[in-house]
């Protein structure tokens, strides 16, 4: 009796589990990019030796893509110090000036810790700049959630898009999502 109910409830995550994954997943792959105010880029690893990691250029080198089919004028770059010594931001900045931006059309944020925090803090630069527009760039799956945060924050239209890179380490990613995606959802 408890072993049947036991392997019932392990059906039951399962399905649940793939259920978010493919709401996950489908939910980035079918969003639009439109013109906005500003392109957010969400931070990344920075190695130990200040290089980029490849999941991080390929956030940069997206957000360039949509920067350069002029969808947007400004770009914000939102990371943090990571535990390997460097500010994200920063180094993110350097990036794109190296691939051609115009320094004064990108903006740093080095406290982004967080996805809510850089929504935070991007709304703060928003308001500044009198921008109501963004289009979020992070892995595929991360749109989702980093579209409530930043609508949560104040940001009225919230567009998303993601490079064309995946990992192994994507399984993980997807997993952990479920329970942070919820976490956004009810902390309104």
């Amino acid at each position: 009796m408890i072993f049947r109910f036991c392997k019932q409830v392990l059906y039951t995550a399962i399905i649940v589990v793939i259920l978010h994954i493919f709401v996950i997943v489908g939910f980035s792959y079918t969003q639009t990019v439109r013109d906005a105010d500003m392109v957010v880029i969400l931070g990344n690893t920075v190695n130990v030796d200040g290089t980029l990691s490849d999941r991080l250029k390929s956030r940069l080198n997206r957000a360039k893509e949509v920067y350069d089919a002029k969808r947007a004028q400004y770009v914000i770059v939102s990371g943090a110090l990571g535990k390997e010594g460097h500010l994200e931001g920063d180094a993110m900045k350097s990036y794109l000036v190296q691939l051609g931006l115009p320094e004064d059309h990108v903006i740093v944020d080095n406290h982004g810790v967080n996805t809510n925090a850089s929504a935070h803090n991007t709304k703060t630069i928003a308001t500044e700049h009198g921008w109501t527009s963004a289009i979020v760039v992070s892995n595929y799956y991360h749109l989702l959630r980093s579209k409530i945060a930043f609508q949560n924050a104040g940001i009225s239209e919230v567009y998303v898009t993601h490079p064309k890179f995946a990992e192994l380490r994507d399984v993980y990613s997807l997993v952990r999502e479920i329970p942070a995606l919820w976490w956004y959802v009810f902390s309104r």
